[in-house]
């Protein structure tokens, strides 16, 4: 643990590895969040290194909201029955949906 003097107030500061036990994470794991930009975090121009502040730790510590799910819920309306739906997205949708439809085979015999 680093003690750092800014504008007159002392500041405990942690580097990756002491930050990432604090937060019972692994290295690479904070450090790829870091990385993406998904945490707070600090680092110095003339050190190398990402740093952690007890705030920055206090702040990835609590709880985040949701991240909005890639899929519908169930019972959404599929895509095709949109109103705001351009012409060439319905002729899109109707034909996936044609192909995803039961197939036939023919019998010859």
């Amino acid at each position: 643990m680093v003690r750092t003097v800014c504008c007159h107030e002392h500041r405990n500061e942690y580097d990756l590895k002491e930050a990432a036990g604090r937060l019972g994470w692994a290295c690479t794991t904070l450090r790829d969040r870091c990385t993406t930009n998904t945490v707070p975090h600090h680092r110095r121009h003339s050190v190398k290194g990402i740093f952690f502040t007890d705030d920055d730790i206090a702040k990835i510590k609590a709880p985040q909201p949701r991240q909005p799910a890639l899929t519908p819920p169930t019972g959404a309306l599929p895509s095709s029955d949109r109103e705001d739906q351009t012409g060439e997205d319905a002729e899109i949708d109707a034909a996936l949906a044609a192909l995803a439809g039961p197939t036939r085979v023919s019998s010859d015999g």
